[in-house]
């Protein structure tokens, strides 16, 4: 049971973040975290997967990935899992609340020390090749990629500069 002012607290929360969502459709575009020229988008955003799924058209290892916008570095994770969750990832921070994660990466350009960096800037490198290590929980090359506003997942792709 949840008091009133409780309550009242996480009702007013609620509302913050719809508002803020609506604002930010409006006013934070972000770039494409791959060449759109050289890749597609093989699962899309929905209640069971909360993150888009891009893959190369070639189908082989290796395009790089690009920070969506100025960023902080967060989390870097290498692993060598072959059939357990994300892999290789990496979370960044943006500006107000804003993250966003990219996962099964066959390789990542962060360098020991590094605490910010610029949209654009390579920060890895596309994998997910079933079975290599690296890939997790992967049933093909492609990067999984997530972004969340104070936590709560969003579509990336209500904020992608068209």
């Amino acid at each position: 049971e949840i008091s009133g002012d409780r309550r009242y607290v996480f009702s007013l929360q609620v509302c913050l973040f719809h508002i803020q969502s609506k604002i930010f459709k409006k006013i934070m575009k972000i770039r494409y975290p791959v060449d759109r020229k050289k890749t597609h988008i093989t699962q899309g955003y929905s209640w069971r997967h909360k993150a888009i799924d891009i893959a190369p058209l070639n189908k082989g290892e290796g395009l790089p990935i690009y920070a969506v916008e100025d960023f902080a570095w967060d989390r870097v994770v290498q692993s060598n899992s072959r059939w357990i969750g994300y892999g290789n990832h990496i979370i960044l921070k943006h500006r107000n609340g804003w993250t966003t994660l990219y996962a099964h990466l066959l390789s990542m350009k962060y360098k020991e020390g590094w605490k910010t960096g610029k949209a654009g800037d390579i920060i890895g490198y596309m994998g997910g090749k079933r079975g290599k290590p690296g890939s997790g929980k992967s049933t093909g090359v492609h990067v999984h990629f997530e972004m969340k506003s104070y936590g709560r997942p969003v579509n990336p792709m209500n904020y992608f500069i068209t």
